[in-house]
């Protein structure tokens, strides 16, 4: 998301808790002749965006992240009048192999919003069934590494034992706009 924000705004701030992931980030934006951008690794749950946006910000994006304490950081980053954009993991994501531990329903999104002040503007789920031909296909629009991780809880199996029916898997986004 920083890499189409830059164009648009004066300041980006890309955080992620995983250090390769900002190295590999800091590195693009140099190929790229990008100077405005900055990444840190950082745990918005935990330590919010405050030393990160000194003075507030206008726009906070989330992607593929939500939680309530990174919400409550939110309104404490923003300016009056701010937005908060956001895409996460709906209620259906993966429902096939059981789901993910990231998932979210609308009403509780929605709550965690109004608990932390921010008006909702904007809050839709959408989900889209991807199917596959083989299990094969499947495996490799996964990737070893999700894969890995499924056969360790479980979540490979039921999405084994359920694909001669279901051919598929769920992705569930949670997309919404919130001001402070």
């Amino acid at each position: 998301m920083t890499f189409l924000l830059a164009p648009l705004c004066k300041r980006v701030v890309g955080v992620d808790g995983d250090a390769k992931r900002v190295e590999a980030a800091k590195q693009r934006a140099k190929r790229l002749g990008i100077a405005n951008a900055e990444f840190h690794v950082g745990d918005l749950e935990r330590d919010g965006y405050g030393k990160l946006v000194p003075g507030g910000a206008e726009l906070i994006v989330a992607h593929l992240f939500l939680s309530k304490p990174m919400m409550q950081h939110v309104h404490e980053a923003l300016v009056p009048g701010g937005a908060f954009l956001f895409t996460g993991f709906g209620p259906r994501q993966w429902q096939e192999a059981g789901g993910s531990s990231f998932a979210h329903r609308e009403e509780e999104v929605r709550g965690w919003l109004e608990q932390a002040h921010l008006r909702v503007e904007a809050l839709e789920v959408e989900d889209t069934k991807v199917r596959f031909r083989e299990l094969s296909d499947a495996r490799a629009y996964l990737g070893e590494d999700r894969v890995k991780q499924w056969l360790k809880d479980g979540r490979w199996d039921k999405l084994v034992a359920g694909f001669p029916k279901q051919r598929g898997l769920t992705e569930s986004r949670l997309t919404g706009l919130a001001r402070r």
